[in-house]
């Protein structure tokens, strides 16, 4: 399940040749290691005619490569080749919806390979069930969704939400909805990979920074960024006028953007969601909030965009995990889960999300 090709035809003209030398995870033991990759660092690899660069990996071991753009249109293409897949693969950015139904309709699904971090898309307890083996390339693309994460702090913040249709405002009129980062006080919610990397480039911004996480940060971290460790998302929002949603904790569901979080939000915050999917989001609510005044601005997904135009509204695609240097590094670690798969080797700890039964048994479908 992969994004549409560039409109103006595959491969694109890049602006830039490679990528710099330090293309690494966090953690050098989670550095994808295949046995060889068929593409170049740099490339578009997450749309349909890049492929992750799998195609003639695949082919030529005599399995069948169906890529599609088609990730959840009833009696789409999802619907039709899920019965009969054996491997499935999905990215943040442009995720399939694997729903309890969907994956019961799965009779030969065995394996589910996210090709950035998480499975936020995917009913980890039905694949439970199921007994299915679910891997993600832990580690991919935390650097990606940090920077996108303060991009779009930054960008609601100035008033730069992105290209306006017809004429640019006057400067009274966009000076007049900016304002400085410095001095404000920031909120993450989840303070995982990507959030300690958003807070530690927010952290020169000199803003009073603050969390939310399953577990304290260690103290010398928290002291370091100076940062005020919450109990909750509701403590979290009353205590800052910028909330940043990140990507949830894998095997955690994505906290819901709805009127309870939207009430516990001083008036006139920012809400940059990095995390949460549309379904999981109260689109009205969120509209009558910015249309109030409630809300200051919101970046992230919506169910459906407003009637008519709202202030300080970016409904930003996921593009936080699809940047060229975070698709060299997961289609490297797809390519390594495969490698196990197909060879009936473990797959490495690292990479395992439920480590089901389904990926030992393996045979010449793909």
């Amino acid at each position: 399940m992969l994004f549409p090709d560039p409109a103006d035809g595959f491969p694109p003209r890049y602006r830039r040749g490679g990528l710099p030398g330090l293309q690494q995870s966090a953690r050098d033991g989670a550095r994808p290691a295949p046995h060889a990759a068929d593409f170049l660092p740099g490339e578009l690899l997450g749309s349909v005619a890049g492929a992750l660069g799998l195609r003639r990996f695949i082919e030529s071991a005599g399995h069948t490569l169906i890529v599609t753009t088609d990730t959840g249109r009833p009696g789409g293409a999802l619907d039709r080749h899920l019965p009969s897949a054996d491997v499935l693969i999905c990215q943040p950015a442009w995720p399939a919806g694997l729903t309890r139904q969907r994956l019961q309709r799965a009779r030969c699904l065995r394996l589910v390979i996210t090709a950035g971090s998480g499975a936020a898309y995917l009913d980890l307890e039905t694949a439970a069930d199921l007994d299915l083996t679910v891997a993600h390339v832990a580690d991919s693309d935390y650097i990606s969704q940090a920077e996108h994460a303060v991009l779009h702090t930054l960008a609601l913040i100035r008033d730069e939400p992105g290209p306006r249709r017809g004429a640019p405002p006057s400067l009274a009129d966009h000076a007049a909805r900016s304002y400085d980062l410095q001095g404000l006080h920031v909120g993450l919610a989840d303070a995982g990979l990507a959030g300690q990397a958003a807070m530690h480039r927010l952290a020169s911004f000199a803003v009073h920074l603050h969390y939310t996480a399953p577990r304290h940060l260690p103290a010398p971290l928290e002291q370091r960024l100076r940062a005020a460790y919450a109990p909750d998302l509701p403590a979290l929002a009353e205590q800052c006028e910028v909330l940043l949603l990140m990507a949830p904790t894998p095997g955690q569901l994505p906290h819901p953007v709805d009127r309870n979080l939207l009430d516990h939000l001083r008036r006139g915050s920012y809400l940059i969601n990095c995390g949460t999917p549309a379904e999981r989001v109260d689109t009205p609510a969120v509209h009558r909030a910015l249309a109030t005044g409630e809300l200051a601005g919101y970046s992230g997904a919506l169910a459906h965009p407003p009637a008519s135009g709202l202030p300080h509204l970016a409904d930003s695609p996921g593009a936080g995990t699809a940047t060229l240097s975070a698709q060299s590094r997961y289609a490297a670690g797809v390519r390594e889960i495969l490698d196990a798969f197909f060879d009936r080797r473990p797959i490495r700890s690292d990479y395992l999300l439920l480590p089901g039964g389904n990926a030992k048994q393996t045979d010449d479908r793909a």
